[in-house]
């Protein structure tokens, strides 16, 4: 059935929705019962166990059944495929007839196939409008999750994990939905988990994300019949996380006594556990094509990855290349030319199949051309699908089979050939099959057990929440409804907006920004923006629709855009906040209020240079507007990056004389310590000296006995942690800035071994990668010698709509890291520029989550050379490990709230081995975007949340042996301080780098902080902690 034709009809139900409720004619009652009667005996079967609530989740035949025949071995998205215009017509007259129940069993049956066609959003609506006026209707919890998964595709991380944690706390309760067996409310207490492991995993959070995904397990093993479906797909995710985590903390996670690996046998690798559980989800799945596909290319990447591993030897690289290669063409081979394809995720999984495929042969010594060609056409594919995602007036269907064309073309080229499969039903082949069987036993008990141990984050979170059904004020109603839990309409997230407004010190804004001459903008002001990425016709379509679809009193605590139609935000209200997403998939702001912003385009890839941002800005070392602000930030959401504060025009890029790089002010530093002269000295008229800040003894109530700590002289493990409470006079002494010391002392030192000896003075260019050169980066090097390694000339922007090769590098601080995989990028529309970054949609392969959207930000062509991108993704990797401890600290203090920094990752766009360019990317994240602090004096205060930013700041602080303190904090908060914080692009002040002008304020940073954001006492939550007291620095004239 033609795409745009089911649009049209579930458009069509979803304007009969918004008139209400209706009684049914006597002709509409007989077209349903027509419809009723044409549909197939099976279909009719299915409908009336889904009004019985038999299950939760549509099951497959194969899912829970141990030996199979072949009528099993079917899937029912096929089913509903075949049978889809009769459903949308079934559907259509349920509506007409007032007939509720019939029509949302219509709706729960149809999801299982619309949810892989990207058309959830409009089956959303319905079910929403449905239940608003048919209250008593049940909504199966397969849409609620639904809902959730939206949410997190979409980038609402809050909305998402309160749903899931409702449903995980209240045993699976949702609305008026009848539960027949407890087995079915572990079920869906399982798929939550399996969920919010997923939400883990966007987050970076590899270690918890692996914990939750094996709870998920215990509970899909401990169902009366396991759920295979259920087991495959979280082997699936937890292959994916362990690819991305770093050994220790695998080695951590294969060690925990709370974690069950038995299911993956004795294999110690963490690359080679990935492959296995990869290769049994595929079992698991193997007669859903889409499953096998995705979980076999997962297999195929960890096999890929382990044959540059140090553990793999010379000898070993080969084989395990090879198998690698045969698991992509296991999964290409899934489908026939002949086949349709029209899942976004399906699409996205081939596309990475075939790439990778002739990655594989390039290191099996394919010939140069073969591969070439292989790789030009994967990148032809990469443009055809980021219009798929992104421009709602394309003809889907048409690009569907034009993509495939491309996948089948390239599975022609590498002469992908079939294997032996006896097995007609089945996808894999039969040495698959042969695979040891390791069922694992578990009971629903054991299934309880493991999630008593994330009682208390659920728990916190649906009390910061405290959603409900707010759609019907029946006193019969809420008394029958309130012992059921979530319902499919209680997730609003509208508050009242926070005045996010901070002013420079030296300037006081009013009014909006300055728009660029020439720029087309609708400056209206908003909070929570509802252009997500996509086209103009489609932002301003999905505000339409949103508006007319609002839930009115919805009540919960995480910030969102309260404001109505016509009203005007309160004074210092954040303007034009656009955030970063797929506007093709997202549910917009359907539980929350939302305003278009309309922006054209075409923009150009130079900076504007008259825009200033009225909020909070990060600012520089000095009153010099000419220095270029290096450090200027880039929220995860694209309107984040106008933070530029003082002049309005930026001087930076006019007056280029007075640009100075990291590298001359740190010689700058040197010059005027040999001279005894203070670093900063003709920076200010003021100078500013400030004496050690050390910790004082505290006489808190309820804390640890207080144990001594080592002096900073010390050198130490970067976050071996204080014992704490510490013993405040043997407290770190943080170095002082203006002490004679080399930059030698506060840099890291290179370790040399990484790389193979330099090959630039035999002629090689330096932004050439050799083969030794793609071995070190996909086994993992250190940040120095990546950074020695990189060329330092500077690296001009990128041409927009455009698909690149690229080497995609992640870092962990645990190891001190960087690991990279080769993969394909393509560089979208451009969503926002600042002062010094741009922001743009991206996609690439490699992309943690398929479904997901991303933000590039890239450097302007100012100065800047590629390490300026790994140090910002360094700095931000970095605060996410000390926010990971800092969130202990909460959880062991009972307190209902949890703060996340969004991932980042660095991408090396390159043609053919040469660098030409590099940007970073980060998840979308929708919402209200607001700051806590900036990197020197100013802090918000007008919500609670602040005090959490300024006790996180004083946590680092003492971690870190007062040797570091993180700063500027802005993202995505929650009013009164309570449930789950996101953060992005913060600041750090150290004493372990050279000092910069920019962004490393060195002492005078650290101190700044102290006295002027955290203040002579420590507040509520730095007390609940137990956080030493501070002595404030002395200033003196």
């Amino acid at each position: 059935m033609n795409s745009q034709k089911v649009a049209d009809i579930l458009g069509e139900c979803h304007r009969r929705m918004a008139h209400g409720g209706v009684e049914g004619s006597v002709e509409m009652q007989q077209e349903f019962i027509t419809c009723r009667e044409a549909l197939s005996s099976e279909l009719v079967i299915l409908l009336q166990e889904a009004a019985d609530m038999k299950w939760p989740f549509v099951p497959e035949k194969w899912q829970y059944k141990h030996s199979l025949t072949s009528k099993d071995k079917v899937n029912l998205k096929d089913l509903i495929n075949e049978n889809l215009c009769q459903l949308l017509a079934y559907l259509s007259a349920a509506i007409l007839a007032g007939q509720p129940v019939w029509a949302a069993s219509a709706i729960f049956l149809v999801d299982r196939f619309l949810y892989w066609t990207d058309d959830s959003r409009q089956l959303l609506r319905i079910a929403r409008k449905l239940h608003q006026h048919y209250p008593g209707t049940p909504i199966a919890p397969q849409m609620v999750i639904r809902q959730a998964r939206v949410y997190f595709s979409t980038g609402k991380l809050q909305k998402a994990e309160y749903i899931l944690s409702n449903l995980i706390s209240n045993s699976g309760s949702t609305g008026c939905w009848r539960y027949h067996t407890d087995s079915d409310r572990t079920l869906v207490q399982a798929v939550s988990v399996q969920v919010r492991g997923q939400v883990l995993q966007k987050l970076g959070l590899w270690f918890e994300a692996a914990e939750v995904v094996c709870a998920s397990l215990v509970g899909f093993y401990s169902l009366p019949q396991p759920d295979k479906k259920g087991i495959g797909t979280s082997l699936g995710i937890l292959a994916n996380i362990l690819v991305s985590m770093d050994d220790k903390d695998f080695h951590r996670f294969r060690t925990s006594e709370d974690t069950h690996m038995a299911f993956l046998g004795k294999i110690q690798h963490r690359l080679l556990s990935a492959a296995e559980a990869a290769k049994m989800a595929v079992i698991y799945s193997q007669y859903a094509s889409l499953y096998v596909l995705t979980n076999v290319v997962t297999q195929g990447t960890c096999l890929l990855s382990y044959s540059f591993s140090a553990e793999c030897s010379p000898s070993e690289k080969t084989t395990f290349l090879t198998q690698a290669k045969e698991a992509f063409e296991i999964g290409l081979l899934t489908k026939t030319e002949e086949d349709v394809v029209t899942s976004k995720q399906e699409l996205h999984t081939f596309m990475k199949a075939v790439y990778a495929l002739a990655i594989t042969h390039k290191w099996l010594g394919c010939h140069y051309s073969l591969v070439a060609e292989a790789i030009q056409v994967c990148r032809e594919a990469s443009a055809l699908y980021y219009t798929y995602c992104f421009e709602e007036s394309a003809d889907r269907d048409k690009l569907c089979q034009k993509i495939m064309g491309f996948v089948h073309k390239v599975k022609s080229l590498l002469k992908v050939k079939p294997f032996v499969n006896s097995d007609s039903g089945s996808f894999i082949p039969d040495t698959y099959r042969a695979a040891e069987d390791r069922t694992v036993v578990f009971t629903m008990e054991d299934f309880a057990k493991v999630m008593t141990r994330f009682q208390q984050h659920h728990r916190s979170v649906c009390e910061a929440s405290k959603a409900s059904c707010h759609r019907h004020e029946s006193a019969e109603w809420e008394s029958s409804s309130s012992s059921h839990g979530l319902c499919v309409t209680s997730f609003g997230t509208a508050t009242e907006t926070p005045n996010t407004e901070c002013a420079t010190e030296n300037q006081a804004h009013s009014g909006p920004p300055a728009v660029q001459k020439g720029a087309k903008r609708d400056m209206t002001p908003t909070n929570q923006s509802s252009h997500l990425p996509g086209n103009q016709g489609d932002a301003e379509a999905a505000a339409r629709d949103e508006l007319s679809d609002e839930w009115q009193h919805l009540k919960s605590k995480v910030l969102d855009d309260p404001s109505q139609e016509g009203q005007k935000p309160a004074d210092g209200i954040k303007k034009a906040r656009i955030s970063s997403g797929s506007l093709s998939s997202s549910l917009g702001s359907s539980w929350g209020n939302m305003k278009s912003i309309i922006r054209t385009s075409s923009q150009t890839p130079h900076g504007p240079r008259d825009r200033v941002d009225s909020c909070c800005p990060t600012e520089c070392d000095g009153d010099d507007p000419s220095v270029l602000l290096d450090s200027l930030a880039l929220g995860s959401s694209a309107a984040s990056i106008a933070k530029g504060g003082g002049e309005t025009k930026d001087k930076g890029r006019e007056e280029t004389s007075n640009i100075r790089s990291e590298s001359q002010l740190t010689s700058h530093s040197r010059t005027a310590r040999s001279e005894g002269l203070p670093a900063n000295q003709g920076e200010k008229n003021t100078k500013f000296t400030f004496p050690s800040a050390r910790l004082k003894p505290t006489p808190d109530q309820g804390c640890r006995p207080k144990s001594g700590v080592d002096s900073a002289e010390t050198e130490a493990d970067v976050f071996d942690p204080l014992p704490l409470p510490s013993v405040t006079q043997n407290a770190p002494k943080p170095r002082n800035e203006n002490a004679s010391n080399s930059s030698q002392s506060i840099r890291d030192v290179t370790c040399g071994k990484c790389f193979p000896p330099h090959l630039v003075e035999m002629g090689v260019l330096e932004d050439i990668l050799t083969s030794r050169d793609y071995n070190a980066l996909l086994a993992g090097v250190c940040h120095d010698c990546l950074i020695s390694r990189l060329p330092k000339k500077t690296i001009p922007p990128l041409p927009h709509k455009e698909a690149y090769g690229a080497l995609l590098l992640k870092f962990s601080k645990a190891t001190g890291l960087w690991s990279g995989r080769e993969t394909n990028v393509y560089i979208g529309d451009y969503l926002q520029e600042g002062k010094q970054r741009k922001a743009f949609r991206l996609q690439f392969l490699h992309q943690e989550e398929l479904l997901g959207s991303y933000v590039g930000k890239q450097y302007y062509s100012f100065d800047v050379a590629v390490h300026d991108h790994l140090n910002d993704v360094e700095r931000q990797m970095t605060a996410q490990h000390y926010v990971t401890e800092f969130n202990k600290r909460l959880y062991e203090k009972s307190v209902t709230a949890q703060i996340f920094f969004i991932p980042s990752e660095v991408l090396l766009i390159l043609e053919g081995d040469a660098i030409i360019g590099c940007l970073t990317a980060e998840p979308y994240m929708l919402g209200t975007f607001g700051r806590l602090t900036n990197n020197t004096r100013k802090v918000i205060r007008k919500y609670k949340a602040f005090e959490y930013g300024i006790a996180f700041g004083h946590f680092t602080y003492e971690y870190s042996r007062g040797e570091e303190v993180v700063v500027d904090l802005q993202g995505w908060v929650t009013e009164d301080g309570k449930g789950l914080m996101y953060l992005t692009d913060p600041q750090i002040h150290t004493l372990r780098k050279p000092r910069s002008r920019t962004s490393n304020f060195h002492q005078r940073g650290i101190n700044l902080f102290l006295e002027e954001q955290h203040g002579p006492e420590c507040n509520a939550v730095c007390k609940l902690l137990c956080l030493g007291k501070l002595q404030m620095p002395t200033v003196v004239l």
